[in-house]
């Protein structure tokens, strides 16, 4: 896939830690949104479809793994 426009991903990233941090399903639902629209077609996209099922079913626990691995892939800070 194309490369990720990480300037772009990784505030959208940040974002949605501070959301999955409170719970935020509201927030989480349309940062999801934005993060797919932006990484469709991309290297990340299956990761950010794995995170996407995650985030719908509230398994939050499991989102925050995948966005660790994410940070990791891309070497990018969550912080």
């Amino acid at each position: 896939g194309r490369a990720v426009d990480r300037a772009t991903l990784v505030p959208l990233l940040a974002e949605l830690v501070g959301y999955i941090e409170v719970c935020d399903q509201v927030g989480v639902e349309a940062c999801m949104q934005t993060i797919e629209e932006q990484v469709a077609g991309s290297e990340v996209a299956e990761e950010i479809g794995r995170l996407a099922e995650q985030t719908d079913r509230f398994d939050f626990d499991q989102a925050r793994q995948t966005l660790a691995r994410l940070a990791a892939k891309l070497e990018i800070p969550l912080t």
